[in-house]
């Protein structure tokens, strides 16, 4: 469960490149900022890590606590955890050591695939200034399926939504299911 340097993600997100541990440049698709009905919208940088992660299951005896130890170690803002296969759907708070974690989740299907997960940190500040910490109350599901997961984090400088998709892979499906999949997303 040892997390992989290269899905990490660190930097700004704004018009600056961000930068990954591997080396390789990923240009970002969204913006913070600060939109009201008298202001423009206003770039804000988020010096933040973000992870996308598959560990095939984290219903194994001890796996939830290594992965919070692994996130808490490389300081990950949110990790985006595909067959994370939770038994239920909805938001929950998972406390490792010093750090607290709110994560939502999309159910597993009948047969115990798939079910996403987005973890996000409570100690690690997205933007500096006041109400800058995420609590539960900062997040919400939009939408929730074992293979997709939309979840939206509103904080008063911030406002994202974020989505969770472990889509038909080319082994698994036929290319009219995989754009399927993502015409209904």
């Amino acid at each position: 469960y040892g997390l992989p340097s290269s899905c990490i993600y660190e930097g700004f997100l704004d018009s600056s490149a961000v930068q990954s541990r591997s080396g390789l440049d990923a240009t970002p698709h969204f913006k913070a900022s600060e939109v009201t009905a008298d202001t423009e919208e206003m770039p804000v940088p988020l010096p933040v890590s973000l992870l996308v992660f598959n560990p095939m299951s984290l219903r194994k005896l001890g796996a939830t606590q290594i992965f919070a130890s692994q996130l808490q170690h490389y300081a990950v803002f949110a990790a985006a955890v595909l067959e994370a296969r939770p038994h239920t759907s909805g938001v929950r708070t998972i406390r490792w050591q010093a750090e607290t974690y709110i994560v939502a989740e999309s159910q597993a299907d009948a047969a115990g695939g798939f079910g996403n997960q987005l973890w996000i940190s409570t100690t690690i500040p997205p933007y500096s200034g006041s109400g800058n910490l995420v609590g539960r109350s900062n997040v919400s599901i939009v939408f929730s399926h074992s293979r997709t997961l939309f979840v939206r984090l509103t904080l008063p400088l911030l406002k994202v939504l974020f989505i969770v998709a472990h889509a038909p892979y080319d082994g698994s499906a036929s290319t009219s299911d995989q754009d399927h999949y993502w015409e209904d997303v």
